[in-house]
């Protein structure tokens, strides 16, 4: 009997303890000049070993800290979590230097209690450029789509006079705005954060939910928040926030370099003149808490994520940040990080290549993964004529140029990507690029198929107007894999191709050709990661 009753004396008082959590700071607004210090105070009461104090910036849709460890890309130690040294329960956030971007509300919060165990502060930027007049939101198309009833269409447009708002809440005891309220305020929000705006005017949790993205009606019941003044909060910061910020980046994609990812992307449809920069975020599948890179250029749609754990899938997105605020994340893309294909394993492979393709053996010491890294030698001169070769068999006898152009690899160097050598000094301006376009080409040797194997023209098929070409298939070759067959007039100086997919066989007759004419002839190897090159070009000429 004594022992129940000590667990349950042990029960009640774990239960006590949790429940009488509280974070003993009052809110803040301050605010700061550029350059300087910006500090929130956060003292919390009866932490559990088991929880955690985090800090977020709101408005950048991002997790500061959990604990004392930093998540935010902490450039020059931007950020920093410290306490008094004469007291206890202190995880007072500093911020140095501040910038213009880092307006907006941040939150301090421990991490898996009550949702009422928290703090908000806001930082406002001394001296900041005055807001521009915000023009009125008009979302009645989006509205019609999204099927609102014709009774709350005037609640699409923000040009609507505040007393016809008012009369129709009122009217037929608000049920119509009941009925469309999601739909309305779906509309509005627009794909961007307005959190940090609904925060800052005084809006319930529950209310916050409708500022930020959200998918499907999950059936909770917001007619709490549809009263006269939590509209008009709405509908001030979607105005705002349609008119300052960005929608999210687009084209997000990231290929693998062993323990890094190169994420690449571009910027918004909307509103891209107020971009200032970029976050990249980014976290093991599964964790519950996003790194963030620091603010990335405007020019900049390119970063390397370094110190990876290997074979490990992470979840990345990107971000655009404007002077108010940032755009919602774009959609997370999952890329993981393995083992690239080792440089010596690498290396057998182009050498194999070479010695098929007979490249000399006083040449065969540039068949290496390295000629890539160092843009050749002067005694590669001698080897002029076999460059073409060599080159191929670094790129895997494929086209990369694809994976290249969305990793930032400028148009002059595109040729590295198709193993096209560069032979004059303009393969200088090549050689930062060298690990993207490498990282293409090792990746592209396992996700890209190989050249058809031996091609050639039928001669017994050959006639004025047609022939047939055959080839063999690649090593590599799956389902799903194609063909496509392409020719041109060989003295065609405007190099205008005619081609056909081949998704089944490996033959293909070629017809409505001239007489007595001669043609080049290209069959490459094609899958959804990119197409091969030829194995080589043909010679076809018609008969008469």
């Amino acid at each position: 009997m004594e022992t129940i009753m000590y667990q349950a004396t042990i029960f009640l008082a774990s239960i006590l303890t949790v429940f009488g959590q509280t974070i003993e700071t009052t809110s803040q607004t301050i605010k700061i000049e550029v350059g300087k210090v910006a500090q929130f105070e956060c003292k919390v009461k009866n932490l559990q070993p088991s929880q955690t104090v985090k800090w977020d910036f709101i408005d950048h849709n991002i997790t500061i800290s959990k604990g004392s460890v930093i998540h935010a890309e902490n450039y020059e130690n931007k950020y920093s979590i410290y306490g008094p040294q004469d007291g206890g329960g202190y995880w007072n956030l500093q911020i140095y230097p501040v910038l213009m971007t880092d307006a907006g509300t941040y939150k301090c919060y421990v991490d898996g209690a009550a949702d009422s165990v928290k703090v908000i502060h806001h930082l406002l930027i001394a001296n900041a450029p005055p807001v521009p007049s915000i023009p009125a939101l008009n979302v009645t198309d989006c509205c019609v789509t999204n099927g609102v009833e014709k009774c709350a269409l005037p609640f699409c447009d923000t040009s609507t006079s505040i007393l016809d708002l008012i009369k129709i809440t009122i009217a037929d005891n608000g049920d119509c705005i009941s009925r469309n309220i999601l739909q309305i305020l779906k509309c509005g929000q627009d794909g961007r954060n307005h959190l940090g705006c609904c925060m800052r005017n005084g809006l319930s949790d529950l209310c916050q939910n409708l500022c930020k993205g959200w998918g499907e009606d999950d059936g909770t019941d917001y007619t709490s928040c549809i009263s006269d003044a939590q509209i008009m909060s709405y509908i001030t910061c979607f105005k705002e926030g349609n008119a300052l910020l960005p929608s999210p980046p687009t084209d997000v994609s990231a290929i693998n370099t062993g323990n890094s990812l190169l994420v690449t992307w571009q910027p918004p449809h909307d509103n891209p003149d107020v971009v200032v920069g970029y976050k990249v975020q980014y976290m093991e599948e599964g964790s519950d808490v996003l790194n963030s890179t620091s603010l990335l250029r405007l020019n900049s749609l390119v970063k390397e994520l370094t110190n990876l754990e290997l074979n490990v899938v992470y979840e990345i997105q990107v971000v655009a940040i404007a002077s108010s605020g940032a755009s919602q994340p774009s959609l997370p893309i999952l890329k993981s990080t393995a083992e690239v294909v080792p440089l010596s394993n690498y290396t057998q492979t182009i050498q194999d290549c070479c010695k098929k393709y007979n490249v000399t053996s006083d040449c065969q010491g540039y068949c290496a993964a390295s000629l890539y890294y160092t843009g050749g030698h002067p005694d590669m001169l001698k080897c002029l004529s076999e460059l073409d070769i060599i080159y191929q068999c670094i790129a895997g006898h494929g086209d990369h140029s694809p994976c290249c152009m969305v990793s930032g690899v400028p148009s002059e160097c595109l040729s590295l990507c198709k193993g096209e050598p560069i032979l004059d000094w303009s393969i200088t301006g090549c050689l930062s690029y060298m690990n993207r376009i490498s990282a293409c080409l090792i990746e592209g040797s396992v996700m890209m198929p190989d050249p058809p194997q031996n091609t050639r023209i039928l001669a017994e098929t050959v006639t004025d107007t047609s022939a047939v070409v055959a080839w063999e298939a690649p090593g590599n070759f799956k389902s799903g894999d194609e063909y496509l067959v392409s020719w041109k007039k060989d003295k065609d100086i405007f190099n205008e191709w005619k081609s056909a997919e081949i998704k089944f066989g490996t033959t293909y007759k070629i017809t409505n050709l001239e007489p007595g004419t001669k043609y080049d002839v290209v069959v490459s190897t094609e899958n959804e990661n990119g197409s091969s090159l030829p194995e080589l070009t043909l010679i076809l000429i018609t008969e008469g």
